[in-house]
């Protein structure tokens, strides 16, 4: 494939002081399957440093918050955009999602252990065969006032950005959440 544009993102990742040491001296370690909704890959908000902060927060309320801010430029033909449902990328999405839930309902030996892992599943078979390693997708990330107030939301709130392959990954710096 004929690398065209580069696209840039502005990501920030949440996370520990301990860890935040960690990824600063050497990089970020691609998250197992089971751990995203997105599949594999290193997870950031989409120019969001408030959330990526509070995000901490909330998952691990007893250690010391920390945001790394990245530049992520990746070839546009190893990037997904799935923040518009009407794109292209989205259509693809789409095709590989149905394939799947057709080979489900015809009884093929798809195992998902729960609702999570089934788009886990499309994004990585996307990320396989059509060589997507940076996938951007809106998504709902529950702050502490919809915790507290136990509201609840379907509009998202932020578009994250898994990132398969650290390659992308151009530039790290630990900011603060002011």
């Amino acid at each position: 494939m004929e690398e065209k544009n580069i696209v840039t993102i502005l990501g920030h990742h949440g996370t520990t002081l301990d860890a935040c040491n960690r990824i600063m001296k050497s990089n970020f370690i691609p998250s197992p399957l089971h751990k995203g909704w997105f599949g594999k890959g290193v997870y950031f908000f989409e120019d969001d440093k408030d959330l990526a902060y509070e995000w901490v927060l909330k998952d691990k309320p007893s250690k010391i918050p920390k945001v790394i801010e990245v530049k992520i430029e990746v070839p546009d033909i190893h990037f997904l955009n799935l923040t518009d449902v009407k794109s292209d990328d989205y259509k693809i999405f789409k095709k590989v999602r149905d394939e799947k839930i057709t080979k489900i309902l015809e009884g093929q030996n798809i195992k998902i252990s729960d609702k999570k892992n089934f788009e886990a599943l499309v994004m990585e078979t996307l990320k396989k065969d059509g060589e997507v390693y940076v996938v951007k997708v809106p998504s709902l990330t529950k702050t502490n006032d919809m915790i507290e107030t136990d509201a609840t939301m379907r509009i998202p709130n932020c578009n994250e950005v898994v990132v398969s392959e650290t390659r992308y990954i151009k530039e790290k710096r630990e900011i603060g959440s002011d």
